[in-house]
């Protein structure tokens, strides 16, 4: 796995719960699209949302979304 400084991150969206950013990887060709928590120890309900927005990938229409790669 690649750790974040193999990565430039722009972000895009910042939330009091979750940050999201446009990422590549350095010298790499393929634009990323990032969600984090926003807290070093995120409040489980942070987690909860995330770990549910990241069980919806299955369906989702790859033809026009970002696919999920990683949680």
């Amino acid at each position: 796995m690649a750790t974040a400084s193999e990565y430039v991150l722009g972000p895009i969206r910042n939330r009091p719960e979750s940050t999201l950013c446009r990422a590549r990887q350095r010298g790499g060709p393929m634009p990323l699209l990032v969600v984090a928590p926003t807290a070093e120890r995120p409040p489980p309900k942070t987690m909860r949302r995330l770990d549910h927005e990241y069980s919806l990938a299955a369906g989702i229409e790859t033809t026009w979304a970002a696919k999920p790669l990683w949680r």
